[in-house]
């Protein structure tokens, strides 16, 4: 339990600096200091210093202004090998990836079994620096400058960065990127749409300026441009196939090698990446090792170096194993997650459009027990607000909250009291569904059996993720368990996206006019004290009167890699530090 301690105090230590990058827009960067001489060959130029943390707007609104050059990248690594003065290039690092990606269109898809095998040939706009998970830095803009009124945004794109099939790179692939998310076309699924609903239009300047007009200021808006899932994707691709579905043509430090369906995704150095010295690597392998015990035992082995970050790195115990037998040459982390597991019930069927029926499911869960079984300890619980982020509930509120009381007693008499009184008086029978894969089958089975305590009697209906996708979006289910990896640490994320009514993960069709306006109010609210109240008061709304999402529990990353890997950190959430340009394997 030392690491689950640690990671308890990582979580509130990031989570603090991650609320005030929420708040904020950026503040003025320095120049880049210029490149050092290397001291041997192949040189390799120091990489800019990364952006000073963003303060907290002041009120009246100050200008969201970053007018000098910004890097777009960390500090130069600073982990060195026995006998070794510098990073080393060379050498593929391979990764135990746990599951085939859907297609190759990150703009389109909902899982990180896309996003963390693609990711490396890809570059957003601003990222956030993947030595200091906390802090935006620039990417393919090399500064941004904002209005006074907090409404506009303009970012000012780096010269010469050339896709990897050599063609330019200009702002109208921005243009076309940020588009498809916000405005896609009929036909074109955009999952993260609500979190750029407050964006009204997207405008090319000229071949190297883009602006950003926003309907309201948004607190959020920096940090959900710099978030993985928004990688620039090229307009010449788009409108010659429509998507990206079969292409990996991007702007990263890595491109597309080969990938062998089912197999693996080979990445190999791109030498025109914009970023002279790197990457170091010759290339990133995501090797798809679906069974959990088969990457453990091939991260062992040393046939992967990597495991995944999240859930589908380590389980506790496989962690533990690794600290007591292998410390020497495996290192690990628990590392801030960002994701859940919900259970999610549609209003718009029968039982659960009766709030009874929905609350007697929240009162039945027991949270303790689902970190137990399902995380080996290695959990949190709470409401929407993962602990730490701006807008959670407190603990002490938390537990003394209907559904996580302890003793479960008098929750379960509650819960069966509830299910008389709107009509199930000896429960009911109700299909669940439930995503296959051995991460996440067995919620399911932890799901059924928990509201079989109360006399509701649930069929696990286990789905592979094309179908499984399909029913949760097309709202095609009564009840379901599932988890979600999610972005940054922002009430944006976790109150608009599954709560607001035009969320675009709101998947139980769950509406109120009072919860829709407070979630706009938050969202618009750049004080970051006030918008932390905002939304801390949604959340006991919504936990009182509607719950149309029982919560299970937030999830805690665990990962491993052969400690020949060097200068990698794991990320807060799943979404960012995909890139691996600056980390090496010593020899």
């Amino acid at each position: 339990m030392g690491s689950i301690l640690r990671y308890s105090r990582l979580l509130g230590v990031v989570m603090a600096t991650a609320m005030v990058l929420a708040a904020c827009a950026p503040a003025a960067a320095p120049a880049p200091a210029p490149a050092p001489a290397a001291p041997a060959a192949p040189a390799a130029p120091a990489a800019p210093t990364a952006t000073p943390r963003p303060q907290v707007l002041p009120t009246p609104v100050a200008p969201l202004v970053n007018p000098t050059p910004t890097p777009g990248r960390a500090a130069a690594p600073t982990a060195t090998p026995a006998g070794a003065t510098q990073a080393q290039y060379g050498g593929v690092l391979t990764v135990g990836h746990f599951v085939a990606p859907p297609h190759m269109d990150i703009h389109q898809v909902n899982t990180a079994g896309a996003l963390w095998a693609i990711g490396p040939a890809y570059s957003g706009l601003l990222q956030y620096n993947p030595h200091k998970n906390s802090e935006v830095i620039t990417d393919l803009a090399e500064r941004w400058e904002g209005s006074s009124d907090a409404k506009t945004f303009t970012f000012f794109l780096r010269k010469g960065v050339k896709w990897h099939d050599g063609k330019p790179f200009t702002a109208d692939d921005v243009v076309v990127s940020i588009n498809r998310q916000a405005f896609p076309d009929k036909g074109t699924v955009s999952p993260r749409q609500s979190l750029l609903n407050n964006l009204t239009k997207i405008e090319k300047v000229d071949d190297f300026t883009v602006r950003m007009t926003l309907k309201d200021p948004q607190a959020s808006f920096i940090p959900v441009i710099a978030n993985g899932y928004n990688p620039v994707m090229p307009k010449h691709v788009i409108d010659a196939k429509g998507d990206m579905k079969n292409d990996i043509i991007g702007t990263g430090p890595f491109k597309l090698k080969r990938y062998q369906t089912g197999v693996a995704v080979e990445l190999e150095k791109n030498p025109d990446y914009y970023v002279k010295g790197r990457p170091y690597l010759d290339g990133v392998t995501h090797y798809i090792i679906a069974d959990w015990n088969t990457r453990f035992a091939a991260l062992k082995a040393k046939r992967i170096l990597m495991t995944n970050p999240g859930t589908p790195g380590l389980t506790t115990d496989m962690r533990v194993a690794l600290e007591k037998e292998m410390p020497d040459k495996i290192k690990t982390w628990v590392h801030v997650h960002l994701g859940n597991i919900i259970t999610v019930m549609n209003v718009t069927m029968k039982p659960f459009d009766d709030f009874r029926v929905r609350k007697a499911v929240n009162l039945a869960l027991d949270r303790k027990a689902a970190i137990d079984v399902l995380q080996q300890g290695a959990g949190l619980y709470g409401y929407m607000m993962p602990p730490g982020t701006l807008g959670a509930l407190s603990q002490e509120e938390i537990d003394k909250s209907p559904g996580y009381r302890y003793p479960k007693d008098q929750d379960v008499a509650e819960a069966k009291k509830l299910l008389a009184e709107a009509g199930y008086p000896n429960g009911f029978d109700v299909k669940l569904l439930n995503r296959a894969g051995a991460t996440f089958a067995p919620r399911g089975i932890f799901q059924a059996d928990q509201l079989k305590k109360i006399g509701i009697r649930a069929t696990v209906d286990t789905k592979e993720d094309t179908s499984f996708y399909a029913d949760l979006f097309g709202k095609k289910y009564p009840i379901i368990t599932y988890g979600e990896g999610e972005t940054i640490g922002d009430p944006d994320v976790y109150l608009y996206q599954y709560l607001h009514s035009k969320g675009s993960k709101n998947t139980s069709g769950f509406a109120n006019a009072e919860i829709d306006k407070l979630i706009e109010l938050q969202s618009r609210t750049l004080d970051a004290k006030e918008r932390d109240k905002i939304a801390q008061d949604i959340q006991r709304k919504v936990m009182t009167d509607h719950l149309p999402i029982a919560h299970i529990l937030h999830l805690v990353g665990q990962m491993g890699a052969w400690r020949e890997v060097r200068n990698y950190d794991p990320p807060i959430g799943l979404t960012n530090n995909l890139q691996f340009a600056d980390t090496w394997i010593a020899k």
